[in-house]
């Protein structure tokens, strides 16, 4: 749903907002292909949730309710190292043994840290790519040559005071000026 209506609306507007396409949004579903999203979906969260269930399941109740024996403790790597291993703190220590004890943990400790430290370097890249668009889209990409109209007189004089200094303006006509924003004023290009 959020993908198929709220994703696609959101984008619209935002660039709507910026090139006015005026026209509603038309939204398109393949019903065929969500059907295939929605069963791949169930099979794996469903698949999922049967075999873990049919693996306890087989086993015999009262063993279901009773915990399970930690593993047998081991030495690790680092307390062979024994000048290394002498100088760090017990809580340093404990912190290790279990680190590198469970390497099940161990793994998922790192790829969860790594996932999102990705995740923030993927966002803050994005909002450095697009930071500057709207300003470099009416800055360097579109550039717009406007003209007008002057009610007193007809000469250049009286326009004098509406273009900035340097600019000339010739035989009555508007010299071109870079706009921002929708209408907002700059001052000429160099």
């Amino acid at each position: 749903m959020g993908g198929s209506y709220i994703f696609p609306k959101i984008l619209w507007h935002a660039y709507n907002i910026m090139y006015g396409f005026g026209i509603p949004i038309e939204f398109v579903l393949d019903g065929k292909l969500a059907a295939i999203s929605v069963a791949t979906y169930l099979l794996c969260a469903l698949g999922a949730t049967y075999l873990v269930c049919r693996g306890f399941l087989r086993e015999v109740p009262a063993e279901l309710i009773r915990p399970k024996a930690p593993k047998e403790g081991k030495r690790v790597l680092l307390e062979r190292i024994t000048f290394l291993w002498k100088r760090l703190g017990f809580l340093t220590k404990v912190s290790l043994r279990n680190v590198l004890r469970y390497k099940q943990r161990f793994f998922m400790m790192v790829l969860g840290i790594g996932g999102c430290t990705a995740l923030l370097l993927t966002g803050f890249g994005i909002k450095d790519s697009i930071a500057n668009v709207v300003d470099y889209q009416f800055e360097e990409i579109t550039l717009v040559r406007c003209g007008g109209v002057l009610h007193r007189g007809d000469g250049c004089a009286d326009a004098a005071g509406v273009f900035p200094a340097g600019r000339r303006c010739v035989g009555g006509g508007v010299p071109p000026r870079r706009l921002r924003d929708g209408g907002g004023r700059r001052g000429p290009r160099r």
